[in-house]
């Protein structure tokens, strides 16, 4: 509950009711032509009428809390036209002291030099006239603006008990009720281009029926409930303010001693589809909205986060896409619609990971993302069986699916390697013709550009590898490397070499040992096999 102690800090805080402008340290700057006939114009206006910076008032109580105020001002009336008395009343602290300095405007017809306040939504202009409060002398020398008027009476309002609201039109006191004239509610709703009708204000992804009886929705939604007009508000979060909030560009055109108890605040909205208990429904952070320091925006993320916090932090481990809950992971996996590759790291990962999820409009890569840093090594390393491997994975710039697509090639390529045939102490040409073969099934060809330059010396194995670099068409870029003898003894065991990186394993004997007797070596492969 908020009491006047609190709201009187709030003014105190933003110059406003309970919103709008914080005035800064005021300057003083020369007034433009323009300004300057402004500023003359509503001195003139006072001049003809100086109750035009009191309220309209609605009963008696209205009348006696504004009495001493009034006698003031039929006072300054009689007195209008004695610029030596204006002046020394000018010199006072009260709202008629305000009002003297500016009729003095009035008689001069001028106003050079203006003070200019900061505020947080621009510049207020004013002209310092004796010694007036800076606040009451923005109050009356903008006395036609609906919320710099309200600066003049706050103390008196708020020391009464009063309810006073301020438009566009006019402005009224309604003694010590909560009630709001009918053309100020349309004007607030207008500031707020929101739909009204039936006591209800809405923006345009919300239904009537839906606010009125609090109903879910897809997205989350401000709910109001002000209660003196008996209005219901509701506000999405994709029409929600990311600078300003609903209640606090209201009151600023309102005064009253209790802000919280005629505005009633909730967040409507739940983590989780068709789930409606107390936990979720609970609406916090409403000190920091009612004081202005959070935004439309900022009090509906706050609390689905803090809601999609305790769902996180519950006992239960929960996985949750798109607000709908799974009790399974691979329910919740199945859901993802994942490929073969992804759904075996998202068993993996969140089997490790122990902890509730929950997501919306994800990929399975980007959820594999989530959980790539925590164990996103070791999945690779149960992949291909090598820590050293999993590390260089690891490190790639791609993204998790196509590490793990990679990690998986590796895989079956190895698979494919174990029904090679086993050699043991191969002569140099051998091995490294066997090696090439064996490296291109496990990494691929750019490992064999890496592996076709460790070549033995002589003619025979650099036709070895520049047939090799043939086969994978990658010989062009080195072609400088090799001799001419070379280079033609590279092009005749191209097909041999094409033959033992295709063939079976039932035929891999056959291939290696013709591109050995092709290329001129006696080498007879059956006595290194194991």
């Amino acid at each position: 509950m908020v009491k006047l102690q609190y709201y009187m800090a709030s003014v105190k805080r933003q110059v406003g009711c309970c919103g709008g402008a914080r005035v800064g340290k005021s300057i003083v700057r020369n007034a433009s032509k323009t300004i300057e006939k402004q500023m003359i114009e509503h001195a003139d206006k006072l001049y003809e009428n100086p109750f035009l910076v009191l309220p309209k008032f609605q009963d008696d109580i209205s009348k006696k809390g504004f009495k001493k105020t009034s006698k003031q001002i039929e006072k300054l009336e009689k007195i209008k036209d004695d610029t030596d008395k204006l002046e020394k009343i000018s010199n006072k602290r009260s709202l008629a002291a305000a009002i003297a300095g500016t009729l003095l405007i009035h008689h001069a017809q001028k106003a050079p030099f203006l003070a200019a306040a900061p505020i947080t939504s621009g510049t207020v202009l004013f002209a310092q006239r004796g010694n007036a409060l800076r606040e009451h002398l923005i109050a009356v020398q903008h006395h036609d603006d609906p919320f710099f008027r309200l600066l003049g009476i706050r103390d008196i309002v708020l020391k009464n008990d009063l309810y006073v609201y301020s438009w566009d039109e006019s402005f009224v006191c309604m003694g010590k009720k909560a009630a709001p004239p009918s053309d100020f509610i349309e004007f607030v709703m207008k500031k707020h281009e929101l739909s009204f009708s039936n006591n209800i204000a809405i923006c345009p992804h919300l239904s009537s029926e839906k606010i009125q009886n609090k109903k879910i929705y897809n997205h989350p939604y401000l709910f109001i409930h002000w209660k003196s007009a008996d209005i219901l508000i509701g506000i999405c979060k994709q029409c929600a303010s990311k600078k300003t909030n609903f209640l606090f560009e209201t009151t600023k055109y309102l005064i009253e001693p209790d802000i919280q108890t005629d505005f009633s605040i909730e967040i409507i909205g739940h983590v989780l589809k068709g789930e409606d208990n107390d936990c979720e429904n609970e609406t916090l952070f409403i000190n920091e909205y009612f004081s202005g320091r959070l935004s439309d925006k900022e009090l509906i993320e706050k609390n689905m986060n803090q809601r999609l916090k305790k769902l996180k932090n519950s006992s239960e481990i929960n996985y949750v896409l798109n607000k709908k809950s799974y009790a399974q992971p691979e329910e919740f996996i199945n859901a993802l619609h994942p490929n073969e590759h992804e759904k075996n790291a998202l068993l993996f990962l969140l089997d490790h990971h122990q902890e509730s999820l929950v997501v919306s409009d994800v990929t399975p890569n980007s959820v594999i993302e989530m959980l790539w840093k925590e164990n996103g090594i070791q999945f690779l390393e149960e992949i291909v069986q090598d820590k050293d491997k999993a590390e260089d994975l690891y490190t790639l710039s791609e993204s998790p699916s196509q590490i793990i697509k990679i990690a998986y090639d590796i895989k079956n390529r190895k698979q494919i390697l174990k029904d090679l045939p086993v050699y043991e102490n191969l002569p140099p040409l051998a091995n490294f013709a066997d090696h090439l073969a064996r490296i291109y099934r496990i990494e691929g060809k750019d490992k064999v550009i890496i592996e076709a330059k460790k070549h033995p010396d002589g003619t025979r194995g650099k036709a070895i590898s520049y047939g090799f670099l043939l086969a994978i068409n990658k010989a062009k870029d080195f072609r400088w490397k090799y001799k001419k003898e070379e280079i033609e003894s590279g092009e005749f065991l191209k097909p041999y070499i094409e033959k033992l990186l295709s063939c079976t394993t039932d035929s891999y004997d056959e291939a290696l040992q013709d591109l050995l007797t092709f290329s001129g070596a006696s080498i007879d492969i059956s006595k290194y096999k194991i």
